[in-house]
């Protein structure tokens, strides 16, 4: 299977061909279906957008986040799943843009698996969090709360957590609904390109707000 990728930027745009082998098709196809429900749960209910009022004068309390209702954050937790667990190997997104990378080696295909993947695993956040050991990576502690809170109930994960974070436990908390958000975007983007891949649609194009390389 091939596609046509098309990728505008700030700056400039690039098109390049991409191909897919029968199971690089398979795998493509699959991760599109799973990435239509993730779209899906995003659409329902209200916005994903995530606020938080946080006083700084008082970092043991007085944290109030404005998220979307529970009912959709667990539709889209649960629908986020297969792609964010690592032993999931299939649909985990780094190991599906490697398998893209492999037959795709072209310099522009390659970045743009890099530039997803990076995205995926919180390495373009806006902002930063510096503790007295450094400063926080965010795709561990997006694991650990996930581990701790959300997908199973781990007491190591959650000790982590509380003292990562502290003396502001509710920054925890809005740093992993903000991860949430920015790996359903990604995987929903990758989506389109794997609908591309497994013949779903003739071409994929990602439209970006900073400079081409």
């Amino acid at each position: 299977m091939s596609g046509s990728f098309k990728i505008i930027g700030a700056n400039r745009h690039v098109e390049f061909s991409v191909s897919a082998s029968n199971d690089l098709t398979a795998l493509s196809q699959e991760f599109f279906e799973e990435a239509v429900k993730l779209r899906e749960a995003c659409a329902t209910g209200s916005s994903m957008k995530i606020t938080a009022n946080l006083n700084f004068s008082d970092p043991g309390g007085g944290a109030v986040f404005h998220e979307a209702e529970r009912a959709q954050r667990n539709g889209v937790l649960h629908a986020l799943r297969p792609f964010v667990l690592q032993k999931r190997e299939r649909l985990f997104v780094p190991s599906f843009l490697n398998a893209f990378r492999k037959e795709n080696p072209d310099p522009r295909a390659t970045w743009l698996a890099d530039h997803m993947r990076d995205a995926f695993l919180l390495r373009q956040a806006p902002f930063q969090l510096a503790t007295n050991s450094g400063t926080l990576q965010f795709e561990q502690q997006w694991q650990h709360y996930a581990n701790a809170f959300e997908y199973h109930r781990d007491t190591e994960k959650r000790q982590a957590i509380e003292a990562a974070f502290s003396p502001l436990p509710p920054m925890a908390e809005f740093v992993f609904w903000w991860g949430v958000s920015q790996k359903a975007q990604t995987v929903i983007a990758v989506g389109g390109f794997a609908a591309a891949l497994s013949g779903q649609v003739p071409s994929f194009t990602l439209k970006m707000a900073d400079d081409l390389p």
